[in-house]
């Protein structure tokens, strides 16, 4: 009977540490995993603020674009006002 105790947790012994085992590589590999997803996580937020980033300078470059379209907007209707004034002028003299 002795035997048989030593024998059953001689066995259960081997099981267990086969487990643990079995426990350990399936926590390493988690673990390596939750790294990876760390590491692209980390990788993602400097992409997002990159282009976050590139889009307040599109943005800001958009604005000064259509600053210097209303500029030249208005130069152009004061060209045509003066150009109506010198073709009026050149009809009196003639």
């Amino acid at each position: 009977m002795i035997f048989y105790y030593y024998c059953y947790n001689f066995f259960n012994f081997r099981d267990c540490s086969a487990e643990l085992y079995r426990a350990r590589a399936s926590l390493d590999d988690v673990t390596e995993q939750l790294d990876a997803g760390r590491r692209e996580n980390k990788n993602l937020s400097l992409e997002i603020k990159d282009l976050l980033e590139q889009i307040g300078d599109g943005g800001r470059s958009l604005h000064e674009v259509e600053k210097q379209c209303r500029r030249l907007e208005e130069e152009k209707e004061e060209l045509a006002n003066a150009l109506d004034e010198a073709e009026a002028a050149l009809e009196q003299v003639l």
